[in-house]
């Protein structure tokens, strides 16, 4: 959401002893597990997107990562194992390419039929998904927190 200056941060390391770089990791990784844990109670419990399987909230996941010279927390969603997660974060509005598949049919001309297997063939069809943010919002609602975080971490060093 932000760029930062590394050389800025690499001097502003360099002015403070090695415990504080050690407090940035652990402060990073707490926020990193904050917003993780606020995501999945405050935003995917129908908040936002509804609960249904779990399976989304469950693949929610933070990662730091710790160069030497900045320390970077990313709260993502792993797309090989949630493909439709992008989908509900930013939105989709164009073709999708449906493949065919086995449905069954319950209903026919609204009345209720036995239940019959029908084979459906490949088609594509319009998609509009409107934006539905559970991981940018929750960032937003909770920089300020974090901030505060951060801010006491560096002024413990002084």
């Amino acid at each position: 959401m932000s760029t930062v200056d590394t050389t800025a941060a690499a001097r502003f390391l360099q002015r403070y002893p090695a415990t504080l770089h050690g407090k940035l990791v652990r402060m990073m990784t707490k926020i990193g597990l904050d917003l993780t844990g606020y995501v999945q109670i405050n935003k995917l419990q129908g908040q936002a997107l509804n609960h249904r399987t779990g399976w989304l909230s469950s693949h929610v996941h933070p990662e730091t990562t710790d160069n030497g010279s900045s320390v970077t927390t990313t709260v993502g969603v792993d797309s090989r194992a949630v493909p439709y997660a992008a989908i509900h974060e930013y939105g989709f509005h164009g073709p999708e390419h449906v493949k065919a598949h086995t449905r069954i049919m319950t209903m026919c001309f609204g009345r209720p039929v036995t239940p019959t297997a029908v084979s459906v063939g490949a088609f594509t069809r319009t998609m509009n998904m409107p934006e539905r943010s559970y991981l940018r919002s929750s960032l937003k609602e909770r920089i300020e927190v974090y901030m505060g975080w951060l801010r006491g971490v560096t002024h413990a060093a002084e």
